[in-house]
């Protein structure tokens, strides 16, 4: 993954392939392995595309949008290929529950409101761009689905997210110790010299894998309760292991300085502490939970001293120029939008509808994307698509039918997944294909929870 030009990056990734078949046997669970390993790598070509010229919007600068075309793409019609073929269908088999029919049902809606809203946008071909991303990302949460179905493919699936979050850990805190970034391959480099604050230009925010650390802040709450977990089912001569990537991640989680990703972690481990509290009240001799508490309550207190340094700059933040500020005038933007196109712009152009109905001088600010999940689909895709989505999100998350004695095994699953809405209600990760594509994995992660009780 350290190679560099594309020539030599797909020849490479054709080569992990096949030696990952030899050993494995099994053509789709490789494909799949090697999907998951590369999607976060997001390697590919970029394409920029001219959307709104200066000269139409009284601006020195166009609004342009990165045309993507990524490897992963690739990886994902091989899949496609081997589940429509013969030797893929045979060796998968997959039970459907009652609600899986609401479950199609509501995301058929979301993507025909959605389809709408292109076809009455006058950014057509830009908003066809990203309908078409959209309708990639529900067919990878459908083809995860029938992936996890498998216990031995989700299991391996479950420790290259683990080495994932390890290798991005581990890259942040070098990268803070180095001052920036090391030019590998794997970086991200559209940051080049990482990321500075709006209240604190001197303050160094490492992203890892990625230009913005916000997304690696976010990756790493994602798998919080999955590390957590880990812990409390680990035997003994893992749990040192264990600890220590745990512990890794909690730095660069602070490393990264995203505040709102502290609270929200903070949250996740009290969640853990409170009911770890019961379960050691209910096994007084058991040593791994008196383990685990004493545990988790050092990484809460490890919190304490950046999280009041940094809320110390919030003073800034509303004001005129601060990043709170920014964010709200789009938020409110966002919302203003919703209300005056009942079914949306278009999907993912919400910038350039901005520069025509919202002069600069008129906001204060720039065209951009609104840091707000449920502004930025209202606006886009209109109010029913919210409805839409709020639908599939609870058909995935409901625990109706789910039966097991490990309240922890539940919750695994979905806390990454309420973690993530909730700091998609503070970034633009609707907007990000990385981020939005690993939230249809974490909902069919979910779902394939419910399916297995329901089959």
């Amino acid at each position: 993954m350290f190679i560099g030009p594309n020539k030599f990056y797909l020849i490479a990734l054709v080569i992990a392939i096949f030696l990952m078949y030899l050993t494995n046997h099994n053509f789709l669970q490789t494909i799949w392995i090697m999907f998951l390993t590369i999607l976060t790598f997001h390697r590919g070509r970029i394409y920029p595309i001219t959307v709104v010229l200066a000269s139409y919007w009284n601006n020195s600068y166009d609004l342009t949008y990165n045309m993507e075309i990524l490897f992963s793409d690739l990886i994902i019609t091989l899949l496609i290929y081997g589940l429509i073929s013969r030797k893929g269908t045979t060796a998968l088999k997959i039970n459907v529950p009652a609600s899986f029919k609401y479950l199609v049902g509501s995301i058929i809606c979301y993507i025909t409101i959605a389809a709408l809203s292109v076809a009455n946008s006058q950014f057509f071909n830009t908003s066809i761009y990203f309908y078409i991303q959209l309708i990639k990302m529900i067919m990878i949460f459908f083809i995860s689905i029938i992936m996890f179905s498998q216990k031995t493919t989700k299991q391996k699936s479950l420790q290259i997210l683990y080495f994932i979050t390890c290798l991005n850990a581990g890259l942040v805190i070098a990268q803070y110790l180095h001052g920036g970034p090391f030019g590998f391959a794997i970086e991200d480099m559209s940051s080049l010299y990482g990321w500075r604050t709006l209240e604190d230009p001197n303050l160094y925010r490492p992203g890892g894998l990625f230009s913005d650390p916000n997304i690696s802040a976010t990756m790493f709450v994602c798998s919080l309760p999955f590390l957590i977990t880990n812990i409390l089912n680990s035997k003994k001569n893992q749990l040192i292991f264990h600890w220590l990537v745990l512990g890794a991640a909690l730095i660069a989680l602070i490393i990264t300085n995203s505040r709102t990703a502290w609270a929200v972690a903070f949250l996740i481990f009290l969640y853990f502490i409170k009911n770890i509290i019961v379960e050691t009240k209910k096994h007084t001799s058991s040593r791994p939970f008196r383990y685990a508490l004493v545990g988790l309550a050092i990484c809460v207190g490890v919190f304490i001293i950046p999280i009041i340094k940094r809320v110390a700059s919030l003073e800034g933040t509303f004001e005129i120029g601060g990043s709170g500020k920014y964010r709200l005038i789009h938020m409110n933007i966002g919302y203003q939008q919703t209300m005056k196109h009942l079914f949306g712009t278009g999907i993912g152009t919400f910038p350039y509808q901005m520069a025509f109905d919202f002069p600069i001088n008129q906001v204060g600010v720039t065209p951009d994307i609104p840091h707000n999940f449920v502004a930025q689909v209202g606006s886009e895709t209109g109010i029913f698509s919210i409805v839409s989505m709020c639908f599939i999100i609870i058909i995935v998350l409901s625990a109706n039918k789910i039966r097991s004695n490990n309240k922890f095994e539940i919750k695994k699953y979905t806390l990454p997944i309420a973690s993530l809405l909730i700091l998609m209600q503070f970034y633009p990760w609707y907007a990000n294909s990385k981020t939005m594509t690993w939230f249809w994995i974490l909902l069919s992660l979910r779902y394939t929870l419910r399916l297995s009780h329901e089959t």
